[in-house]
């Protein structure tokens, strides 16, 4: 990918995912990807993220994730401490562990540290509502309180929504036909 920006000229900077089950797992997989990278890929590298996939999503799981990204922190290229993106972490509990290492200066190696939840992002897909600064499912199939959810996210984005379907052919989209089970439905 970096090769293929620069030999294009793009401007897009490549993020490498690094994972594993353990900070030691995750030192070792960078270090695999860097092995395969030419100094010149680096002038199109931005930055690293650090996933969750493989270690877990608790607090400790956070913690070990940063760990990681410090170890890596101490030996990587100048560009790969340019950002830090913390993947699947959105929640307060899971914040909190990267706010107090920030915050204590362990993460000062790093220009920048972003971070994204899926959770957040899907909630009107997954029929959740944000309540108290965590996601509550409010059913799994068709119910008056999930129709009005999916009638209230209409109209929260009417004015694009309404180019493309009306308000009823939105929900069918959703629920498909009678009492269907929307979870695997495609919002179009």
């Amino acid at each position: 990918q970096s090769t293929h920006f620069r030999t294009s000229g793009a401007k897009t900077k490549v993020i490498i995912i690094v994972q594993g089950n353990s900070a030691d797992d995750m030192v070792a997989y960078y270090r695999g990807i860097a092995s395969r990278l030419s100094p010149e890929d680096y002038d199109n590298i931005g930055g690293m993220a650090i996933a969750d996939t493989c270690i877990g999503n608790g607090e400790m799981e956070s913690i070990e994730m940063l760990r990681a990204a410090k170890m890596i922190s101490e030996f990587c290229h100048d560009n790969v401490r340019k950002h830090l993106h913390v993947l699947g972490v959105g929640s307060i509990s899971r914040m909190r562990p990267i706010l107090y290492l920030l915050k204590s200066g362990y993460l000062s190696e790093f220009d920048k540290i972003s971070y994204d939840s899926s959770s957040h992002t899907s909630t009107f897909q997954y029929g959740l509502l944000k309540v108290n600064g965590t996601c509550r499912s409010i059913g799994t199939n068709k119910t008056y309180a999930v129709d009005k959810h999916f009638r209230n996210v209409y109209n929260l984005f009417h004015d694009t929504f309404s180019e493309y379907v009306t308000e009823d052919q939105f929900i069918h989209n959703i629920f498909g036909e009678g009492d269907g089970d929307w979870k695997y439905s495609t919002i179009k």
